[in-house]
């Protein structure tokens, strides 16, 4: 600790430091944070009830259901790093840290051991954590604002981040995500290390220990924390830059401090993690990048306390940053590559959350952000030209970069929305209350202002209710394969796997009780399963990828308009022209060319794997649908090797075809396949379907074989079709016919 004395405190700071009492009284403070508080969720859990049927809790997001899966293991005593049924057979390993899973764990002993009692723990902490992000917004407007407006400026703050889209989107009920954390920790750091560069908070050791604790969360918390380390180590330079001269070797040397206990907190992990193995590093996972990136903070900071003025402070924390970078390669590497995993490929463009704000619609653009980033330019623009002669003001300075800062990451990728939302509603509340203080006429206008935020928000948010009618069908088809997963005893052998959607893949997992080939974890040098994935949707028939199919021991495929919307994007990841396979329409309808409506994704769903009425797409033999649910909103395919039907007695015909005819619920189908006879009329046709079959809702009525105008009846064994084995058939036709 810096031994040196400490600064005088001038009156303007006094307040902020807690040595003087504050005009607001604490009672009117209490109640703003806690309506705020209600208030959020009211909104949040709005559609909780919803959320219960048929006894159990259903969440609407895939990693929501890996997260509950891993707080169920975490409340019985194991959070494992691997899981085998994750990208079967290889298995995949957990980016994903383990301090959220682990904490909802808590909430278990209330909530229950099981999936159900681990998801509502999930929701309990993901609601914990809104109503204290809308306390910590009230509470820093009010910090930032005069006495006299503060609790305007609270009441104002509070109701922006109660109708934030952006943070309604990950913290609604339904959604248990480590990134619903993410806004509440990444602004208790900002907060803490504001307090901490005035005078005399850096000197006690109480204060360094718990906010270095703090700072080192993120580590333990998400895998994308080297992004927020360098987004707090970048505003704790800044906040010491705009300290005066006199007071600002002190304060960086309290901040460095801070972020070398930090990295010192963040190496039990590095060390646990298989990601850190060797001393690697990776961006987007815990490994030694994070505690190298925190303990590099620390270098900067104590470099720009030999600062005399703020533009030497950057400089001087950038040089150590410069030469780190220079000389450790794996760390370049790490950072400019964004991770090692990417080796080229888009695979950022299957998530929605993650493309660019300009290259979605307004409507997707505002279901992950917030029409309040609206905003942004002018709350920007007037909190950085505000004067920054006490502290309060500096620290309002700081929330304005920062506001600037976190909206270039939302340009760049939606999902830093959250982000956007304290600096957002608390620059938001500084204004309106610095507007209402300007006049009567100007209060009227601020009123006005946060009663157009209340009512349009509100209205916003309720446009944005569950899609619970597009996930029934799916968690029907899930119930319907975890009925029929292997039995226990079949397990010790290779698992059978389920090929579908890649964001499917944790519902697969946890849901279906079924390993997955593929699923929303990216994690570095284990793509092949997503790779795999995408190439059979992309496929234009069953039988090339049959290698693939074998390799992962697909038993099922479950289809969803989902993978028919996202073959574009799927395209795009592995390199492909998107165009080749679909277009986008002026009214946002898709126009198929050959290569997307032959896809296996559209013609399985679609198509049912019947050769099309215009021969154009080839049937897939050894797949037949055994489930149908929610008015076909979703369909799971059973993998069979399929019966080989050979006949003769068909020359002279330009094709046969085998047809069959299908009941699936109350509607009727033909599914057809076709071969073209040989020279002496034979030909072979692989097909999927026996005589009589019935599952579920699907049943063949009959079967026939058409050679020119002829029929001919068919009877197909199912040991045919399970076996491979040959059904003979004889067609003749007469000559002149």
């Amino acid at each position: 600790m810096s031994d040196q004395p400490e600064p005088q405190v001038d009156p303007a700071d006094a307040q902020q430091v807690g040595l003087e009492p504050r005009p607001v009284r604490g009672r009117l403070a209490l109640s703003i944070a806690v309506s705020a508080a209600i208030g959020t969720l009211l909104l949040r859990l709005r559609h909780l009830p919803e959320l219960h049927r048929d006894g159990h809790w259903w969440l609407v997001s895939g990693d929501s259901w890996l997260h509950a899966e891993r707080i169920r293991q975490a409340a019985n005593g194991a959070l494992p790093w691997y899981d085998p049924w994750t990208h079967a057979p290889n298995g995949n390993w957990i980016v994903w840290p383990p301090a959220f899973d682990a904490l909802a764990a808590l909430f278990t002993p209330l909530t229950g051991r099981d999936l159900d009692g681990a998801a509502l723990a999930g929701m309990v902490l993901v609601a914990v954590c809104s109503a204290l992000t809308a306390v910590l917004a009230v509470r820093v407007a009010m910090q930032l604002a005069p006495p006299t407006q503060a609790p305007f400026a609270g009441l104002v703050a509070g109701l922006a981040v109660m109708v934030h889209g952006g943070l309604h989107n990950y913290t609604q009920a339904g959604k248990v995500d480590h990134h619903a954390l993410e806004p509440l920790v990444v602004f208790a750091i900002i907060h803490a290390l504001l307090a901490l560069a005035r005078p005399p908070a850096q000197r006690r050791w109480h204060v360094i220990f718990s906010t270095a604790a703090l700072v080192a969360a993120p580590v333990w918390l998400w895998p994308s924390s080297a992004l927020t380390v360098g987004l707090v180590g970048g505003v704790a330079v800044l906040r010491v830059a705009l300290v005066p001269e006199g007071e600002r070797r002190l304060a960086a040397r309290g901040l460095a401090e801070v972020f070398a206990l930090a990295a010192a907190f963040a190496l039990p992990l590095a060390w646990l993690s298989p990601f850190g193995a060797n001393f690697a590093m990776v961006a987007h996972a815990p490994s030694w990048l994070q505690p190298l990136l925190l303990a590099l903070a620390a270098v900067a900071l104590s470099a720009a306390s030999f600062a005399t003025d703020q533009l030497r402070c950057f400089g001087y924390a950038a040089v150590p940053v410069a030469l780190t970078l220079a000389v450790v390669g794996p760390l370049r590497r790490a950072l400019l590559g964004g991770s090692d995993f990417v080796s080229g490929q888009s695979y950022v463009v299957l998530i929605n959350e993650s493309m660019p704000l300009w290259q979605v619609s307004w409507s997707k653009g505002l279901a992950v952000a917030s029409w309040l980033g609206l905003a942004t330019p002018a709350l920007v623009f007037f909190g950085l030209r505000h004067t920054a002669g006490t502290s309060t003001e500096r620290d309002r300075q700081v929330w304005a970069a920062l506001l600037a800062v976190t909206f270039g990451l939302t340009l760049v990728q939606l999902r830093f929305a959250t982000l956007t939302a304290l600096p957002l509603a608390v620059l938001l509340g500084w204004a309106f209350a610095a507007l209402a203080a300007h006049g009567p006429a100007w209060r009227k206008v601020a009123f006005g202002l946060t009663a157009v935020i209340v009512v349009v928000g509100v209205a916003d948010l309720d446009g944005r209710s569950l899609p619970l009618a597009k996930r029934l069908p799916v968690w029907q088809a899930l119930t319907w394969l975890k009925g029929h997963a292997e039995p226990p005893a079949a397990q010790d052998r290779r698992p059978w796997t389920v090929v579908a959607s890649w964001a499917l893949g944790h519902e697969i997992r946890v849901v279906g009780r079924m390993a997955n080939v593929c699923s929303p974890l990216i994690a570095p040098n284990q793509t092949a399963g997503l790779n795999a994935c995408l190439r059979a949707h992309l496929a234009d028939d069953s039988e090339s990828i049959e290698a693939l199919l074998e390799h992962h021991n697909v038993r099922y495929w479950l289809t969803t308009p989902l993978a028919r919307s996202a073959l574009r994007a799927y395209a795009e990841a592995l390199g492909q022209d998107p165009a080749l396979y679909a277009t986008e329409n002026a009214d946002g309808t898709t126009a198929w060319a050959t290569a997307g409506a032959c896809s296996n994704a559209v013609a399985l769903h679609e198509g049912l794997g019947s050769t099309s009425p215009d021969g154009a797409c080839k049937h897939r033999p050894n797949f037949r649908l055994v489930h149908v649910s929610g008015g076909q909103g979703a369909k799971v395919f059973e993998r069979v090797t399929g019966a080989q039907v050979r006949g003769g007695g068909c020359q002279g015909q330009a094709q046969v075809a085998v047809e069959v005819r299908l009941k699936v619920g109350a509607h009727g189908h033909l599914w057809r396949a076709v071969a073209k006879p040989g020279p002496t009329g034979g030909w072979t046709v692989r097909v999927p379907w026996s005589s009589g079959f019935v599952r579920d809702t699907v049943a063949v009525t009959g079967m026939e074989v058409v050679c020119g105008e002829l029929r001919r009846a068919l009877i197909v064994p199912e040991q045919a079709v399970v076996n491979g084995l040959v059904v003979e058939v004889e067609i003749v036709v007469q000559q002149g016919r």
